[in-house]
């Protein structure tokens, strides 16, 4: 009720009878429906959700307050919405321009009978409430678990993928739904790359290993990132370990209700500037996470917006070294009004594979 209840305010603000809405992620988040073919149809008062004879069962039981409305090849979408903009009076209809196409936007235009007015929600999901915190937090020890057991699997000569496949495959065994993203596994000189998604490579001694991971747990992500050795490392690369180790944990002792995105991101920046290689951080320190594995607001240089307690953050400062590999530490961090509360676990010294037993 609470996240209808804050849509129906964003309809009132922008002076709008309803909006439909596309974006998966938003469907789901309101209606809990995730059938691939659906769109919703939400006003101040009534909520329904579209789509076609192979969801409807779905539909029903999914999204239980939603008044299912069933197209096909004859009476589509657009004839539906039209029965009901006149049955609501839906003269001007909220739509979301950056997840349609811009032919289906023209199609809209020319079909509908309501005046459509391009908006954005997504920020409306931005603070996550007790449920999608308790499901996140699920998503990430199942990713936890997974990667302790796979590091005990990991033999000298495998390949990256099987590592991948590996962590996958627990992931899923421990009850995730899905990945959340392609598993990113890079060894020795591709460390440096930042998404080195996993490759045909074959894990070497002596080398440091990146692993950028998580899973889908009831519809929510997780995103966590190891990096840990085999063997005898590179003293250079101790030394960019232990840069971002203390750049990680500074990023998270700065995170703060109030504070500014931006913020956070330039002191984690700064010291890792200070330290000699500001040129190998490209990135920004992190992002926030939930239905989608990226979501807003976003720990960099350009973001204004103020952290607020239910902001739910990465934090991931990496130096990436051409020719030599690279480095990436990232947890999962809540902001609360009075701190932040780490959700992630897994320890960040710096883990050494023996070779002996690998």
């Amino acid at each position: 009720m609470i996240r209808t209840n804050k849509l129906v305010s964003f309809l009132e603000e922008n002076d709008l009878d309803g909006i439909l809405i596309h974006n998966p992620a938003n469907i789901f988040y309101y209606s809990n429906f995730k059938g691939t073919s659906g769109s919703l149809l939400m006003t101040k008062t009534l909520n329904y959700l579209i789509t076609d004879f192979r969801y409807v069962d779905q539909a029903k039981a999914s999204a239980i307050d939603f008044e299912i409305v069933e197209t096909d090849t004859i009476e589509t979408i657009d004839i539906a919405i039209n029965k009901l903009r006149k049955k609501h009076k839906l003269y001007k209809l909220g739509l979301e321009g950056d997840v349609i196409s811009r032919n289906t936007w023209l199609d809209y235009e020319k079909k509908l009978t309501s005046r459509l007015v391009n908006v954005n929600i997504d920020h409306l999901r931005e603070i996550k409430d007790q449920k999608e915190i308790n499901l996140i937090k699920k998503a990430i020890e199942i990713a936890e678990t997974a990667f302790l057991d796979t590091l005990n699997k990991i033999k000298i000569g495998m390949t990256e993928k099987t590592v991948a496949r590996i962590l996958e495959f627990k992931m899923l065994e421990l009850g995730a739904e899905a990945i959340a993203f392609n598993t990113i596994v890079a060894s020795g000189s591709r460390g440096a790359l930042p998404h080195g998604v996993a490759s045909d490579k074959l894990i070497a001694k002596n080398e440091l290993i990146t692993i950028d991971f998580g899973c889908v747990y009831k519809g929510y992500c997780s995103d966590i990132t190891r990096t840990f050795a085999i063997g005898k490392i590179d003293e250079k690369l101790l030394e960019i370990y232990d840069i971002v180790l203390q750049a990680n944990k500074l990023g998270i002792k700065t995170l703060a209700a109030n504070q500014k995105a931006c913020y956070v991101d330039q002191v984690v920046r700064d010291f890792i500037s200070d330290n000699g290689y500001g040129d190998n951080f490209g990135h920004g320190l992190g992002h926030s996470f939930g239905i989608e594995v990226h979501e807003n607001p976003r720990l960099n240089q350009i973001s204004n917006k103020t952290l607020q307690s239910g902001h739910l953050l990465t934090v991931e400062p990496g130096i990436y070294v051409s020719g030599l590999g690279g480095v990436r530490i990232e947890d999962d961090v809540l902001i609360l009004d009075d701190g932040i509360e780490v959700l992630t676990s897994l320890n960040k010294e710096l883990i050494i594979l023996e070779e002996e037993n690998v």
